[in-house]
């Protein structure tokens, strides 16, 4: 009788050749990436190699299919993502960090990653005087870095404006928060070198309370320039540490209130022409003021009922566009047929807070998810490095 034999092992030549694998693993969600690192060390490695985190991100990003919302739940210990594709397909995700006497807020996205800060809860907190604290959080993986302001003036309260971007000058993420007092502040937070810097700038002033744009690698906001106090659409240069201005679209001599989206990498700006309509502009060339094309029309009436509020968030590939109104509801929008549909209403929200977002392994490559980033107070206009806590 002959004896039983072990499976044969995958020889060699029956492997496929790592390029080949490493485009076809590049090309699967996040999820099926994290089952597949315990498949071997060879696997493992690959996908928390930085390289495959950038090409798989780059995939991502190039695809309207993997968008998604984070949006802050109303019992602020949990927050809701959606897709985009279709509103009702949505998950819970746990919020980071938990206590019973704070919560957390989303403020702006990056490559997947999300910034949030912490509110203190009146009366109930032992910190009630720490007010900036942060976390830079990649949902998907559930891995995160907390961190917080050295400069007293940084709060969570609405003067304050925020932005997440990626600096390909140096390879790692900055943090970029500005607050006005006798003139504008930004501080840049570097989360690869963990530096600190503090910049003033005098020729601008805070006009919008909306967050950062990021397109084109830059973060844009809308400022009032003070050279001739009229809005102005403004980018911070990350290498020269100063803002600079894009040109705006012609609103044919009217006075419109705007606002920045992002839209399929475009520049965006939506803003009410009357009352009745959200006309929604795109610098389909970047810099060029002769690139600003009218792309969207957005009815602001819904039955018999007109919309005080309309903001663009992402558009599908149908061309529907998501849209966020009054604060509260989500619904989609048709062009075509100029209706509303698929609305999601928060009515027992105060401000509805979302921001857009891609499933990426950002972050993946750290080894501690909880690592707590340490400051110590510095004069100001001096950067200087923090510490991991060990």
């Amino acid at each position: 009788m002959e004896s039983l034999t072990k499976p044969s092992q995958t020889t060699e030549s029956q492997r496929l050749p790592d390029d080949i694998l490493f485009d076809i693993l590049s090309r699967l969600p996040v999820q099926n990436l994290m089952q597949y690192r315990c498949v071997c060390k060879s696997w493992q490695s690959m996908i928390s190699d930085p390289q495959f985190i950038k090409t798989h991100l780059h995939r991502s990003t190039q695809s309207l299919d993997t968008q998604r919302l984070m949006v802050t739940h109303p019992s602020n210990d949990h927050f809701i993502s959606l897709d985009c594709k279709s509103l009702h397909e949505s998950k819970r995700v746990d919020s980071p960090w938990k206590t019973s006497y704070s919560y957390a807020k989303v403020l702006c996205t990056c490559d997947g990653l999300i910034l949030l800060c912490f509110n203190y809860k009146a009366f109930m907190s032992p910190n009630r005087n720490r007010d900036n604290e942060f976390v830079l959080w990649n949902p998907t993986i559930r891995k995160h870095v907390m961190f917080s302001c050295p400069y007293n003036y940084i709060n969570s309260g609405s003067s304050m404006l925020y932005g997440l971007c990626f600096d390909s000058s140096t390879n790692g993420y900055k943090v970029i928060m500005l607050s006005e007092s006798f003139g504008v502040y930004v501080c840049v937070f570097d989360l690869k070198t963990l530096c600190w810097k503090e910049i003033r700038e005098s020729s601008f002033s805070i006009s919008c309370r909306e967050n950062g744009v990021l397109v084109n690698g830059a973060l844009h906001w809308i400022m009032t320039s003070k050279k001739c106090n009229s809005s102005v659409i403004v980018y911070f240069d990350l290498v020269e540490e100063k803002f600079k201005e894009v040109p705006k679209p012609d609103f044919g001599g009217k006075n419109v209130e705007f606002g920045l989206v992002g839209l399929r990498g475009w520049l965006c700006v939506y803003g009410w022409m009357d009352t009745t309509q959200v006309d929604v502009w795109a610098m389909k060339e970047y810099g060029k003021k002769e690139s600003w094309t009218k792309w969207i029309t957005i009815s602001a009436k819904r039955g018999s009922t007109f919309l005080c509020y309309l903001k663009p968030l992402c558009l599908r590939n149908t061309g529907e566009v998501l849209v966020e109104i009054g604060n509260r509801e989500l619904a989609v929008y048709d062009p075509k047929e100029c209706t509303f549909k698929i609305p999601l209403s928060f009515w027992n929200v105060h401000s509805l807070t979302v921001a857009t977002y891609v499933e990426s392994l950002v972050l993946l490559y750290d080894d501690d998810d909880t690592t707590k980033v340490r400051h110590r107070k510095v004069n100001p206009n001096r950067g200087y490095r923090n510490r991991l806590k060990k």
